[in-house]
């Protein structure tokens, strides 16, 4: 009797540890990726292996130059991407969803104090004369200030030839540059420099200070945006696609925002150690502390008119040759 009971007691165990181990059985292996700098920022505290929302998910930095190529070939689940890039790939076919705002805009004209009086806040009119490197030809910096300066009275963008004009017949200049480095070779060099500069955070903070030129004067382009629109939102500069299929997975899609919601609030609690630990995984970017609320990293679901509404009207402006307003891109 003993013997038959200690049976039944093992077969029990065994029963209860297969079904344990059947409900905790992962749903499958998940790839999520995003350029580095302010995407990479988003993701901070989920850079590695993760388990969410009972996938497995391996969540990696990749070139900016692939992320086409991601979304395009539908190789990645997961990924964070210039809104612009990631809902056109989904107009010409892309199986993914925008399901929200990663990044808002993090864009800044830079200058040092002198070439605004001493002031540390650049206007337009700082800018008569003057000449000012540029990251981002015909992408969003390109776009964003072109829409600044069309919006306010007295000022035109020439962007055929890269000149701004003002009412008064001076003008300004544009050099586009390659990246923030290259912005920054064009501040410094010693024949003809650039007076200002167009980059984004982290770089736009860490030009202003003394080892990185003093350039500490700034006009917030993303201010300037809505001061034009009239919308209370910045451009939503990065976004998060997910394949629609997982879109359908209410408890991945749950996890998954409040993975990214956990680590917007470690990023904003721990400014000091976010270089490290970004490091660690792969980045190369630096983000002083005091850059982190500049980055604008965000959390800001697309599912509601006005989100949705300030991305369509975005993408209008990047992207004009499609009504933005039939493409099925929300959830």
């Amino acid at each position: 009797m003993k013997k038959t009971l200690a049976i039944i007691v093992l077969a029990i165990m065994i029963l209860s540890t297969v079904a344990f181990v059947g409900c905790n059985k992962s749903k499958g292996d998940l790839r999520f990726v995003m350029p580095d700098g302010t995407p990479a920022l988003a993701v901070a505290t989920i850079l590695g292996e993760s388990t969410i929302g009972g996938y497995n998910v391996k969540t990696e930095i990749i070139a900016s130059t692939a992320i086409q190529t991601e979304i395009g070939g539908e190789k990645a689940d997961i990924i964070i991407a210039p809104t612009n890039a990631g809902a056109n790939l989904i107009n010409k076919g892309a199986d993914y969803k925008l399901v929200s705002v990663a990044v808002e805009g993090s864009l800044y004209l830079i200058g040092k104090p002198e070439k605004v009086d001493g002031s540390n806040t650049i206007t337009l009119d700082d800018l008569r004369g003057k000449r000012i490197a540029s990251i981002g030809q015909n992408n969003t910096p390109d776009k964003v200030f072109k829409y600044i300066i069309d919006n306010t009275d007295g000022v035109t963008y020439d962007d055929k030839n890269d000149i701004i004009t003002f009412g008064d017949g001076q003008t300004a200049t544009i050099e586009w540059c390659a990246d923030g480095p290259a912005a920054k070779v064009a501040l410094m060099r010693e024949n003809n420099p650039c007076d200002f500069a167009i980059v984004g955070e982290p770089a736009a903070t860490a030009f202003g200070t003394p080892n990185g030129g003093g350039f500490s004067a700034r006009m917030d382009l993303q201010a300037m945006y809505k001061a034009v629109n009239g919308n209370d939102v910045n451009f939503p500069q990065a976004s998060l696609f997910v394949k629609t299929s997982l879109t359908t997975d209410a408890e991945f899609m749950t996890a998954l925002f409040k993975a990214l919601e956990d680590s917007k609030a470690w990023v904003v609690a721990n400014p000091a150690e976010v270089t490290a630990k970004l490091q660690e995984k792969g980045s190369t970017s630096t983000f002083p502390a005091p850059s982190i609320p500049r980055c604008s990293v965000v959390v800001t679901k697309a599912d509601n008119e006005a989100v949705q509404d300030a991305i369509i009207t975005y993408l209008t402006l990047m992207i004009p040759s499609v009504n933005w307003a039939e493409v099925d891109m929300f959830i």
